[in-house]
């Protein structure tokens, strides 16, 4: 499960008493206020060292803006951005 808000939790029948449970016994981890991650899941994406994946797409999501984007570097690192035959990207 990549990052959740809770609105969308409730709006899948998840109530708050049982997000509140769940974050508690350890079973999901807030990953930013209002965004929500498996514990499991941060563990996997983290020991593969892309927790990037997880804290880009959460801080965008967390913006709640339209115009919020993910570009360059961390765009080609979430693979959201996709780079024609020839070209070359410099991290760093």
């Amino acid at each position: 499960m990549g990052p959740v808000r809770p609105a969308d939790l409730t709006a899948a029948g998840v109530t708050e008493r049982e997000i509140r449970s769940v974050v508690r016994s350890g079973a999901w981890v807030r990953l930013r206020p209002g965004l929500f991650v498996t514990a499991a899941g941060l563990a996997e994406t983290e020991a593969a060292g892309r927790r990037h994946e997880l804290d880009a797409p959460a801080v965008a999501t967390a913006l709640a803006r339209p115009s919020a984007a993910l570009s360059h570097g961390t765009a080609a690192r979430c693979g959201i951005c996709r780079y024609p035959l020839g070209c070359h990207l410099r991290c760093g």
